[in-house]
């Protein structure tokens, strides 16, 4: 398969054989932004100008390259170097030529001057001509954004035109040039980024540096949020907009970086929980989920990923995911769990109008058997489902045919393209993405029915964690049903920690019962086994957590087992 993303990395080491890594350095320069004490500049700029983190305690020039080289050897395993001239505002001055040219001499295989573009001027291209004759010279522009109101806004000091002006001159003399943009900057919609990726797309850059804005102390932007605050990016937020400004980017342009790094203790907001391994694993499984690919939009790339079918039991099909190592189905037959562990619990015919939520849409079984009997006994059902990967629904509208009170196939090729449906007295939309965001959207006490289709805990801890379930107590009216398929113990008591009362409903070609829970006490009409309660008290009974509703499975499984041998150590000492 092709890569989603066109990494620079990846770029880097079919060029040379191995990735280079980049040693930034630190000139003691200043900006032409800023005043002679070293006020002013771009509203959203620290005192420290982006300097690199891991030299930050470094004097000298020598001093930062000596600590830079050690520091990704130890971090990286490093070999082969990319010299990054960094930190406000690299010049072209003499002196400052002179330094570059003897800093060049330690066996840099390229080097990388990151400018702003009001600050190149004739010595500057014709220093950069000459040199990439010698190296592989990159210039990083700071473009930051293509709307004027934006770079007014932020006292940037150049317009978008000085920007696409020094891309083409920089294009002209064989110069590569990277641009930097900022998402999340203020006043700007999602539109206006995606403008940006736009025209960027139609300059002649080889590469791009892609930030999430930090609003940081001690800087202007910083002062001007604490009296005024103004919306920033979440995690999901900003990995929505990200995965439309990537696919917008033409597909040869290089991604240098997706997220930007700041000290934690310097940051005002965003407040992210998502390390920066977990959020580069979750955009490009976000990718994954839906079938995007780098400039798809740009190119009007036309793909259709199915994933491997297999038949159940029953004669129905079901589906596997690769991404989570499962099928979507047990053996028993997809059909057979739809009707048995979901409609026929869900009682609808008892209530006037039906609003419900269906978590983990998938192949669509559980909602499509539901306005199946909707439609049959003329029931009013609204259904809001839930699915992150849209490859699964777009699988299930050429395998499933049936065709019964309900086209299935019509209802989901209207859902793969549209995200919608609606027929007589039934509709149903769907969200697509991570359902713990997704459901943060939704209104309160508004749902008198839940499906929760997950994957196993062991493949999708995320939607079995007692944080999630807090979530879905929200959502929930005071006499609504929750119904899964699952009977683990962490997550029956994580229902329970959460509020809920629980119980079983019948079990279905397996020896243990299905899981209904409820905020009123009179839905569950068989309580939990006896057994099951004892062991809530065990290492068996410690649940899932998520308290920042941002962490992969791994680490959700990781700290469980980690609070596991924790009580295990304290039930050693009280022995």
């Amino acid at each position: 398969m092709d890569k989603r993303i066109n990494f620079f990395k990846d770029y880097l080491i079919e060029k040379y054989g191995e990735a280079l890594y980049r040693i930034p350095i630190d000139l003691n320069a200043s900006c032409p932004n800023r005043d002679e004490s070293g006020k002013g500049g771009c509203s959203f700029c620290s005192e420290h100008g982006a300097r690199a983190m891991q030299t930050m305690n470094s004097t000298t020039t020598q001093e930062q390259i000596t600590d830079a080289i050690k520091f990704a050897k130890k971090r990286y395993g490093a070999k082969n170097f990319m010299l990054y001239v960094q930190a406000f505002t690299a010049s072209f001055q003499p002196e400052s030529i002179l330094i570059y040219n003897k800093l060049l001499l330690d066996n840099f295989k390229a080097v990388s001057f990151g400018t702003r573009p009001d600050c190149l001027g004739k010595e500057a291209y014709s220093y950069l001509k000459q040199l990439s004759e010698k190296i592989d010279v990159w210039v990083e522009l700071g473009v930051q954004t293509v709307h004027d109101k934006t770079l007014k806004l932020i006292n940037r000091g150049h317009n978008y035109r000085c920007s696409k002006t020094a891309i083409k001159k920089l294009n002209n003399i064989g110069v590569n040039v990277a641009a930097h943009v900022i998402l999340g900057l203020p006043g700007e919609s999602n539109s206006d980024m995606i403008k940006t990726a736009k025209k960027l797309s139609k300059l002649p850059i080889k590469a791009i540096k892609i930030h999430n804005l930090h609003v940081l102390k001690n800087t202007k932007m910083g002062d001007e949020f604490l009296i005024k605050p103004f919306p920033t990016l979440n995690e999901y937020e900003y990995t929505d907009i990200l995965v439309e400004f990537i696919r917008h980017i033409r597909p040869d342009i290089k991604i240098i970086r997706m997220t930007t790094e700041s000290l934690a203790e310097t940051v005002i907001a965003p407040t992210w929980k998502m390390n920066k391994s977990h959020f580069r694993e979750y955009i490009i499984r976000k990718m994954a989920f839906e079938d995007a690919y780098q400039g798809d939009k740009h190119t009007k790339r036309t793909h259709n990923e199915l994933l491997p079918e297999k038949s159940t039991l029953d004669g129905s099909l079901t589906i596997w995911s690769d991404d989570f190592k499962e099928h979507y189905h047990d053996k028993a037959g997809a059909l057979l769990e739809a009707k048995k562990k979901f409609l026929e619990q869900a009682n609808i015919d008892k209530l006037p109008k039906v609003k419900l939520l269906d978590i983990c849409f998938g192949m669509g079984y559980n909602s499509l058997v539901t306005i199946d009997y909707a439609l049959e006994n003329n029931i009013n059902i609204d259904i809001t489902a839930l699915e992150i990967d849209k490859r699964v629904v777009k699988t299930a509208s050429e395998l499933l045919t049936y065709n019964t009170h309900l086209n299935w196939q019509n209802c989901l090729k209207s859902i793969a393209k549209n995200g919608n449906y609606l027929k007589r007295n039934v509709k149903l939309s769907v969200l697509w993405g991570d359902a713990r965001h997704q459901i943060s959207k939704l209104p309160d006490n508004f749902f008198d029915v839940i499906y929760l289709d997950a994957f196993s805990s062991q493949r999708n801890s995320e939607l079995w964690t007692l944080d999630f379930f807090q979530k879905i107590k929200k959502v929930i009216k005071s006499d609504g049903v929750l119904l899964t398929y699952s009977s683990a113990i962490p997550v029956r008591h994580a229902l329970v920690t959460a509020g809920f009362y629980v119980g079983e409903t019948p079990a279905v070609q397996r020896e243990r019962g299905n899981t209904i829970a409820s905020l009123d006490k009179s839905k569950i009409l068989s309580p939990l086994p006896e057994s099951d309660l004892e062991q809530f008290k065990t290492t068996r009974g410690i649940v899932y957590r998520d308290p920042f509703n941002v962490w992969p499975n791994k680490e959700i499984l990781r700290q469980r087992e980690f609070a596991i041998k924790e009580q295990k150590i304290k039930k050693f000492d009280i022995l």
